[in-house]
């Protein structure tokens, strides 16, 4: 049940005005940045190896030789980068990059694992807030990415055991190999704390978001929009945190005498929609005429739902008069998502402030953390209409309201 809920409703026009405090990352060259970031963090850059230069990553973006340069200024600013006379552009030796040489060295140094680290503003929030926690107890950090090589979670945790790290914050797979590995490394003396998805263990503490809450709360404000068809869009894999969500909207629908539908996605569709939205448009198609209208549509992630919303836009949909939607997370992926996309404000900060202090702990308790409330923004605000003008590529919308608090309430 959710009591009371305190959510703060922002338009396009607020968010526009205040970019910098809320971290909108409009500009190509901030977006490339990030994103390189990111890659840097996931070592797929090692620290005082060259790194891409301009042109390369001009291409590699599609964009002007100007927005590369400007991307590039930017990692160097952040200290991420340098450049050296007639050499090129180096990684820098960062310092959460403690180098792993024998167990005594490492015994505060905890490693991390994602299996895909994000690359997003939001994503790198919680990596920074990660580092900053255990800096200020100790403790380094030793990053490994699984995503190179998928699912090569063993591999990660080899490594680590074998440089004396012990103790590791990662984001599992799920699978019931997986989990008798978990069991092995734990019986060898590591101690595995779980980010974002997992089970309720007592040998595996666990940090994520109240994803049932996150569920209802969707559908609380498609309700509250006037939607009384709800379609929540999710993926075909096994996820302990996807289920939950489902399983909150679909109760919350239920309670409500909502007209509830599920539309699963496949592993294979999904990574190829969120690659190439136009690629979504035969399976919106199919689904848009099942669904029927007026539909709320919840997509239980970021990425689906930023894709979801730019064919949404080209194939002329009205929103939110026929189909409205909402993602999780507010990650801002696309241009059209800052400015359209209402989103369930998840508190990334936070996370990484628990998911430190977790790992530390002598004695760790799993976290759950309530998400922080709704971005409301066109896509399911009455009185906002959403333009797509085709010949220009970009989007007009016409604001209605300035910040606004409201309180929601849910009854199961």
């Amino acid at each position: 049940m959710i009591d009371k809920i305190q959510y703060v409703v922002y338009d396009s026009i607020y968010l526009m005005k205040k970019q910098k405090r809320d971290r909108l990352p409009v500009a190509k060259y901030q977006l490339i940045c990030d994103a390189l970031e990111g890659e840097i963090r996931a070592l797929r850059h090692p620290p005082g190896h060259k790194f891409i230069t301009a042109v390369e990553a001009q291409r590699r973006f599609s964009v002007s030789s100007i927005t590369a340069t400007h991307a590039l200024n930017q990692l160097r600013d952040r200290g991420l980068v340098e450049r050296r006379r007639r050499h090129g552009t180096f990684v820098t030796e960062r310092p959460f990059q403690m180098k792993a040489n024998n167990a005594a060295s490492n015994a505060h140094v905890v490693g991390l694992i994602w299996e895909a680290l994000p690359a997003t503003s939001r994503g790198i929030e919680m990596l920074q807030v990660i580092e900053k926690e255990l800096a200020e107890a100790g403790y380094g950090v030793m990053f490994k990415a699984s995503d190179e090589e998928p699912y090569q979670e063993r591999k990660c945790l080899e490594w680590f055991h074998a440089h004396g790290i012990h103790r590791v914050l990662m984001t599992p797979s799920g699978s019931r190999e997986d989990w008798a590995m978990y069991e092995e490394f734990r019986v060898r003396g590591m101690r595995i704390v779980f980010m974002d998805r997992g089970v309720d263990s007592p040998h595996f503490p666990l940090v994520a978001f109240d994803d049932r809450q996150i569920g209802r709360l969707a559908v609380c404000e498609l309700k509250q929009a006037g939607y009384r068809k709800i379609a929540v869009v999710t993926t075909a894999r096994q996820d302990t945190s996807v289920d939950a969500r489902v399983e909150g909207a679909v109760k919350v629908c239920s309670g409500q005498c909502l007209d509830a539908q599920i539309f699963s996605v496949s592993m294979g569709d999904y990574l190829a929609f969120i690659r190439n939205p136009d690629a979504m448009k035969p399976w919106w198609r199919r689904a848009r005429v099942q669904a029927g209208a007026p539909c709320g549509w919840f997509s239980v992630n970021e990425q689906l739902a930023s894709a979801l919303l730019e064919v949404m836009l080209q194939t002329g949909v009205k929103i939110p008069a026929d189909h409205g939607l909402i993602g999780v997370g507010n990650l801002l992926l696309t241009p059209a998502a800052a400015l359209f996309l209402t989103s369930i404000e998840l508190p990334f900060a936070e996370f990484g402030r628990a998911a430190a202090r977790c790992v530390m702990a002598d004695e760790p308790t799993n976290v759950r953390l309530a998400p922080s409330g709704v971005v409301r923004r066109a896509s399911t605000t009455p009185g906002m209409e959403i333009h797509w003008d085709r010949d220009v590529g970009r989007q007009k919308f016409q604001p209605a309201g300035r910040l606004v608090e409201a309180v929601v309430g849910v009854e199961e």
